[in-house]
């Protein structure tokens, strides 16, 4: 009876194991799911940084034109009123431009606030 009743323990400790180690590899497959997404994340951040740079240099080449378009205002007084109206379309056109840049700014902060915490550890 001692035997059996052994026997039966050590049967639901093997059967606890089993389902331990089921519980285990499902956990090991979830932190495996993670770090693709935590890399497609960080990946996501990569693209978006480089975006940010690309609308940078973006603005920067309609500030460089904004300053083309007032230095030949100056220079041509008879078509003033043509050049301010094209200097309003560009300012309009570079404020979407920086808002655009900013707005990926933070969403590039936060990204790396978010992954850092998933941060994996080198080797």
């Amino acid at each position: 009876e001692e035997t059996d009743r052994t026997v039966s323990i050590l049967e639901d400790v093997n059967k606890d194991v089993e389902e331990q180690n089921t519980q285990l590899d499902s956990t090991k497959d979830d932190m495996y799911r993670m770090e693709e997404g935590v890399k497609s994340v960080m990946d996501g951040t990569t693209d978006i940084s480089g975006r940010v740079d690309s609308l940078n240099n973006a603005k920067n080449n309609v500030v460089g034109v904004i300053e083309d378009l007032s230095a030949v205002s100056e220079e041509n007084a008879a078509s003033t009123q043509e050049t301010n109206a094209s200097m309003q379309e560009l300012n309009a056109t570079f404020e979407v431009i920086n808002t655009s840049a900013g707005e990926l700014q933070q969403l590039a902060a936060k990204l790396n606030d978010q992954i850092s915490y998933f941060k994996l550890g080198e080797g």
